[in-house]
């Protein structure tokens, strides 16, 4: 394949990375639709507990390295490092989800799809690696596409097995298979094109780069907590019933919160430049445009739910009385979980932010604290509140994070800015 390298402009990147990103979500929100329609509540319980097993251990798979590789335009760490620590860190996830299986005790029927869908989520980190060498060169419209054929291709596979008659097993199996095809036949031809893979790869060179992105995987698993431990609060607290019907409230905001996260993706290039080469003017620009544009979404997001939300919920859970039922008595609840996810957005990006200038310590403590927070207040707001009372928890847990994250981060980038060249 030629090489291009040739960046495309920041509006295309951001239009790629939002469609295809936003496509897939979706794709994989059907899926628990399709598994659902064709297979029934019991097997989409099952597929439920794999989507959600697999999301701490995809945690280790990744690393938190998006944006440090993203980021690191002096070429610190080789492409073939961060591809080489990528097939490590995937291994171990997958030992670690073998391990965890064995651990829960879960019977065959749950365990072979936990499995798999592992192995999908391992063909995600793959192909995550590769973006960020697409992205380090400003070619989001590589990832958009991308996103886009493997949204259509795994929705596909699994639709078509489960329709067949395979099993919820093995229609996992069949999408995970085509991923990994997927990624050999168009991500990994582009990024060996974008990319420098003359440079030598050293394992002493990989140990150092795992090393110094250790924070980044202590970071990810405190931000993930601060979201999870309310709703098993939740689901301990007042039952399963209660827990489901904050998730299904829940999932349209997501929406808006991750609407607004595309927008900034595309940007860890531009901020990482700028920082490097002391451009305060560029870089104030680029922070003020960024925090209007997540702001205008989360405006947008607010008004919706206000207008539209009652519409939206009978149209998303009309085909589910009990659902339903449950849903609509609790609707008021839309708008203040629509504004946590505007708040996790905020967060999501600073945390973005302070990996790009490297302050890691500041990551991990504004993470800890929100956590310590969200610890504190779980026993007397979700025991009293109900479901206000958890999305109280994760609001007041993300603005503490939010705070250290503003703290830490000012600091840095003041002093950066105030160095001689």
């Amino acid at each position: 394949m030629k090489k291009q390298k040739d960046p495309t402009s920041l509006k295309s990147n951001i239009i790629w990375n939002s469609a295809g990103s936003l496509f897939y979500q979706a794709c994989i929100w059907l899926m628990s639709w399709v598994v659902l329609r064709l297979s029934g509540p019991a097997d989409n319980g099952i597929f439920a507990v794999a989507m959600a097993q697999s999301n701490m251990f995809f945690t280790v798979a990744i690393y938190g390295m998006r944006a440090y590789q993203s980021s690191d335009l002096t070429g610190k760490y080789t492409d073939r490092v961060y591809v080489f620590s990528r097939f490590f860190t995937s291994g171990a996830a997958l030992l670690a989800c073998g391990g965890a299986v064995l651990l829960w005790g879960y019977g065959p029927g749950t365990a072979w799809p936990v499995l798999f869908y592992m192995a999908f989520r391992i063909s995600e980190a793959l192909m995550d690696v590769l973006h960020g060498i697409d992205q380090r060169v400003m070619r989001m419209d590589i990832v958009g596409k991308s996103f886009l054929m493997r949204g259509v291709v795994s929705l596909a596979v699994f639709a078509l097995g489960l329709f067949c008659g395979l099993g919820l097993s093995l229609s996992i199996l069949g999408m995970a298979a085509a991923s990994f095809i997927l990624v050999a036949i168009y991500d990994v031809p582009r990024a060996r094109a974008l990319g420098d893979f003359s440079r030598p790869f050293s394992f002493s060179s990989m140990g150092r780069l795992l090393l110094e992105c250790l924070p980044l995987v202590a970071y990810a698993f405190l931000n993930t907590a601060i979201s999870n431990l309310p709703r098993v609060y939740l689901e301990t607290a007042h039952g399963e019933a209660a827990a489901g019907i904050f998730s299904a409230i829940s999932a349209p905001a997501l929406l808006v919160q991750m609407g607004a996260a595309y927008l900034f993706t595309p940007l860890i290039t531009g901020f990482a430049a700028a920082y490097q080469q002391r451009d305060k003017v560029g870089f104030q620009k680029l922070l003020g445009r960024t925090c209007l544009a997540v702001g205008g979404v989360g405006v947008l997001g607010v008004l919706g739910g206000f207008l539209l939300g009652e519409w939206g919920l009978r149209f998303l859970y009309g085909g589910n009385p009990d659902t339903l039922a449950g849903v609509m008595k609790n609707q008021a609840l839309l708008v203040p979980v629509i504004v946590s996810a505007v708040v996790t957005a905020f967060v999501l990006f600073f945390n973005m932010l302070l990996t790009i200038i490297r302050d890691f310590k500041g990551l991990v403590a504004a993470n800890a604290a929100g956590l310590l927070c969200c610890v504190l207040l779980c026993g007397p707001l979700i025991g009293r509140g109900y479901l206000q009372g958890t999305n109280l928890v994760v609001l007041l847990s993300l603005l503490v994070q939010l705070g250290g994250l503003l703290l830490s981060g000012g600091l840095k980038v003041k002093k950066r800015f105030a160095e001689k060249t």
